[in-house]
């Protein structure tokens, strides 16, 4: 069992995250977005966010 859990809290238009299969999807379009995802660490109580910007 892993302690890690993925979220996404911050998602483009239409973007969707699945968290049981940790699949990010998404059509991009013309223009500027961006994505955070997060890993929590549940054991450790840490957290780490990256963010991702398409351009």
């Amino acid at each position: 069992m892993s302690n890690i859990v993925l979220s996404a809290d911050h998602l483009p238009r239409d973007a969707t995250f699945n968290t049981q299969t940790k699949v990010f999807e998404w059509t991009a379009i013309e223009g500027e977005d961006s994505v955070r995802i997060r890993a929590k660490d549940l054991a450790f109580n840490l957290t780490a966010t990256h963010e991702i910007v398409f351009q």
